[in-house]
């Protein structure tokens, strides 16, 4: 994962990644102050402010649960605050 955030998301301002942590689960996995690392996800081609756009991208979470869902709501929440401000 550092590989693919070195070489695509860094150099690159319109790209974003965020770690998805999993409240209700456990694992061996990298583990958050408040659960279990569930995956990543981010956004990209937002390097426009005139067009004001984004694309979400770069879903990788648990397949089959609430958190892919419940991470792409806070994806969109976060990115219309930004947007009404």
């Amino acid at each position: 994962m550092a590989n693919i955030y070195d070489v695509r998301i860094h150099p690159n301002q319109g790209q974003t990644l965020f770690a998805v942590y999993g409240k209700t689960q456990t694992g061996s996995g990298g583990s958050g102050p408040d659960g279990a690392l569930a995956g990543v996800t981010g956004y990209t081609n937002t390097e426009s402010a005139a067009h004001l756009k984004a694309e979400i991208g770069f879903v990788l979470t648990s397949a089959r649960t609430h958190v892919t869902s419940h991470a792409i709501g806070l994806l969109l929440r976060w990115i219309c605050r930004l947007l009404k401000d």
